[in-house]
């Protein structure tokens, strides 16, 4: 039991370490968006495509977040069975 605890731990702390990285790069994206946006109005198709890979990265992060929050809950309910 003790190992699969062991696993269900890294597990989790990889999906969180996974969906911090995956916030952070969302963020710089809107970040980057947004200055392009205000310092480049006639840039609207490349602040276009900045703008949906920002989402999606969102998205990604989101996905992330909920393996992770998933993946705690499977160890909570192993730590719980032990």
């Amino acid at each position: 039991m003790d190992g699969e605890i062991g696993q269900l731990e890294q597990a989790w702390i990889d999906a969180e370490t996974r969906a911090d990285h995956i916030r952070e790069l969302a963020l710089e994206a809107e970040r980057i968006a947004e200055e392009l946006k205000l310092a480049a109005g006639r840039a609207g198709s490349e602040v276009n495509v900045l703008l949906t890979k920002a989402e999606q990265l969102h998205a990604r992060h989101l996905m992330a977040e909920r393996s992770a929050s998933e993946a705690f809950d499977r160890l909570w309910h192993a730590k719980g069975q032990g």
